[in-house]
Parts: structure tokens; sequence; C-alpha cells
């Protein structure tokens, strides 16, 4: 290797390091809550609950990592799931700077916008909520797949490639493979001869066929047109805003009013933004300086975000206001693969045949994402403030029920297995805890002095 290729090499692991670093400085900050103890009470079972599904996902690789930090550390800690969640990060990063840089983007641009939205302000829940693991490793597969679809070898060996990360998806989480698949799958099939994308999508299409068929059934609840069509849209103007570093911090999930980053409605620099990529792609087209790889990769990344959008909006549409997306995962979901549908083509239509002028936009690029990094701080901190408070309330709570059952409930009654005595995670049952506790997956403590009405919840019901 030459001195270049290490300090490139150097850059790639710097970058990656530097994001799960700062991300671990907020370790002592998270604990399991919510969808987590969900997660943890499948595990209690045979390891043949890797196959039953999560609220209509298929999370094998979460059930595995769950599992084994149940097992080989105890629920008292979380090194193994944080630092599993951590690494996700680096591989979601990483598989998209790496996507940009095939087709054509400047590697340090590549770096540095994968970073963005990696660590997506308006997307933080991405970031912050350790049980993201298995859909940032979907999607770094998926990213992954597309590199090797867009790459200049078309053989046999790379479609059971394009398979095999495809399937990894899959396992990783069900329902966001799905828009990998979609992504990937107009890649090849415009791109590769039949006989391999064949080779390479059939396998993934069994997959999420059978499992929409015969897996866990999916949340059916729906409501209005309306309601669906407003989110989605929101969700895609969303998106491109949070690209430029226009948000909001006001919804009611995250602590009342504050000042936009950008002093203009997020739907309106949303529209701006999408705007002027579109007139950037048409300038290109002009220009003759899109390729079809180029054009490919756009339309499948668009199509891909249009089809996320509805998806989702049809699914969450009764659950969420468009007030309250700022921070939601579902806002990186979309802005990852807008990126790598138009960074690509706005690139190759910015670049012109003077070296020294393409030096000067790859600054001025560069310092611009800075500076959209910067801005998003303002719906990172509420997000992750939102998402740490919930997660020390339930560390209390559970260590104030662990305090009540190694005490005993006293001689007039007994604990409960039906009881549910955790007001921020419902999933914690009192049958759980004592499942935990005898298997050793927590610690019998007596540290904790638990208020009256947690002893209530925890045996009041049987005597």
């Amino acid at each position: 290797m030459t001195r270049s290729d290490v300090a490139t090499c150097c850059l790639w692991v710097a970058f990656a390091l530097v994001g799960m670093v700062w991300v671990a400085t907020r370790y002592r900050h998270n604990f399991y809550y919510y969808d987590e103890w969900k997660m943890i009470d499948d595990t209690n079972d045979s390891w043949l609950g890797i196959f039953d599904g999560f609220q209509g996902h298929l999370e094998s690789l979460s059930f595995i990592v769950y599992r084994l930090q149940r097992t080989l550390s105890g629920l008292d800690s979380h090194e193994i799931v944080y630092f599993t969640f951590m690494v996700s990060l680096a591989a979601l990063q990483l598989s998209v700077a790496a996507l940009l840089r095939r087709l054509g983007v400047p590697m340090l641009i590549a770096l540095v916008i994968a970073t963005v939205v990696t660590y997506f302000g308006p997307g933080a829940q991405g970031m912050s909520w350790e049980f993201m693991l298995g859909i940032n490793f979907a999607l770094a597969f998926s990213f992954l797949a597309g590199f090797v679809a867009v790459g200049d070898h078309r053989a046999r060996r790379n479609a059971f490639m394009i398979a095999g990360l495809l399937v990894l998806a899959f396992f990783a989480d069900s329902g966001v493979a799905i828009f990998g698949a979609v992504f990937v799958g107009i890649l090849v099939v415009a791109l590769w001869p039949v006989p391999l994308a064949v080779r390479a999508l059939a396998l993934p299409a069994i997959a999420h066929v059978a499992w929409l068929l015969f897996g866990q059934e999916q949340i059916g609840i729906t409501t209005s047109f309306d309601k669906t069509f407003t989110l989605a849209n929101r969700l895609v103007l969303y998106s491109f805003a949070g690209l430029a570093g226009g948000g909001e911090n006001h919804s009611v999930l995250y602590g009342g009013l504050a000042d936009p980053t950008i002093p203009m409605n997020p739907a309106k620099i949303g529209v701006i933004v999408f705007v002027f990529a579109i007139g950037c792609v048409v300038w290109g087209r002009a220009r003759r300086r899109l390729s079809r790889v180029i054009v490919v990769t756009l339309i499948s990344g668009f199509v891909t975000v249009v089809t996320a959008a509805f998806l989702i909006a049809w699914k969450r549409a009764f659950l969420i206001l468009p007030s309250s997306l700022f921070g939601s995962r579902y806002l990186q979901w979309l802005a990852v693969f807008l990126v790598v549908a138009f960074v690509p083509a706005i690139t190759a239509a910015l670049r012109t045949d003077s070296q020294r002028s393409n030096r000067v936009i790859a600054a001025v690029a560069v310092i611009a994402m800075v500076g959209v990094f910067a801005l998003n701080f303002a719906t990172l901190r509420p997000a992750r403030k939102f998402n740490e408070a919930w997660a020390d309330g339930t560390r209390l709570e559970v260590s104030q029920v662990v305090s009540v059952l190694t005490t005993g409930c006293g001689p007039d009654a007994r604990p409960d297995s039906r009881a549910e005595p955790s007001n921020l995670s419902p999933q914690i049952t009192v049958r759980l805890m004592r499942e935990l506790l005898a298997d050793g997956s927590l610690v019998r403590t007596s540290d904790v002095v638990p208020p009256p009405e947690v002893v209530k919840a925890v045996c009041d019901r049987e005597r």
C-alpha cells in the first residue's frame, strides 16, 4: 500500500471510530426501555424464538444480541447490546459512504454526508435508542448490496453476494429490509442481465413473500386517506429539510415549544431543497453529465423514498402526528435513501472540467454539510434527552420492582405474575422480572426503597 492508501484507510476508520466514541459517551444515560423488554421476554424461551417475529417484523439479529446479553453478561448492564448498536451505526455510515464513493462522489464529501445522515438530528432516534441496531444493520446490508449492484463486475458470484446481503438485511429487520429490497431490486433489474438478476433477487423475494404470508401478523390499524397522505408528504419534505439543516423541535414528545433551526416552515424548506435537487438533475441531464448508473440509482432511490413514506404513513398515521415527527427514526430512513439517490446526480451535474473549480466546489460542499450537521443539533438534543429520560425512568422502575421481589410482599400478599408495575414500559411484568431473577439475568437487591404505589402494583392483586 502507498502512503495515500494508508491515509485513505485511516480516514475511513477515523470517521467510523469518532462516531462510535461519540455514541459511547452516552452509555451511562441509556438502559432498556419499552419494546426492548418485549424482546428480552422473547429471548427467555428457546432459541426457536429467533423466527417468531416482533410486532410483524422478523428481527433475528436483535434476538441473538439480546439473548447473548441476557445469558453472558446479565441485564443489570447492557454493554453487549450497546456495543452492537455502536457497530451498527458505523456499518450504516461506511456502507452509505462506500456506495456514494462508487457512484463518483469525492471521498471526503461521501464520508461527511454519510456521517450527517447516520447521526441525523431530525431522525435522532436512530442514533440514541440502542434497539435500532437491527434496523441500522438492515440498512447497511442493503446499501452494501447496492454497492455490489452498481459495480462494473456483474458475474454469478456478485449476484450471490447481493442475494446474501439482502437476506442478511431481511434477518436484521424484515420491515426496513423491504425498502432496501426495492432499492436494490430496481438497480439489479435495470442494470443486470436477466439470468443474473434472477439469481440475485429470487431468494430475498421468496423470503419476504413467505414472511408476509406465513410470518407474524402485521400491524393492521389504518386511518383516513387524508391523514395518511399528509403524514407521507411530511415524511418526505421533512427529510429533505433535515438534509439542509431545517427542522423544529416543537414536538409534544420532546418537551414544549422551541425555535426552528431555520426560521421557516420545514415543509417549505423541504420543497425548496427538492426543487434545487431536481434542478441540478435536469441541468446535469441537459449537459449529458449523468451516466446510466447514476440515473438508475436516482430513480431507484426516489421510488424507494416514496414507497417507504406511504408504507410508513399507512401503518402509522393513526398514531403519529406530523408535528411529532422531528427526532423520529422514520425521517432518517427516508433521508438516507434521498442521499444515495440525489447526491451522486448532483455531484455529477456540478462537476466541471477544471480541477481547481472542482476542489472549490468540494470544499464548499463539505463546509455546507458540516453546517447542516451543526444545525441539526437543535433537533438532536431534545430527541436524545427524551429517549434518555425514558431509559433512566425505566431503570429506576426496574430497580424498584426488583427490590420488592427481593424483600417480599409481606405476610398478607404475594407477587402477582400478571401485574405490569412499570408506567414507562408496560412490557415489563412481574412474571418476567421473577424469571430474570431466577435465572440470574438480574441481580437481587434491596438497595432501592420502592414507593408504596410500586409495592401495591407488584403485590396487591393476589392474596
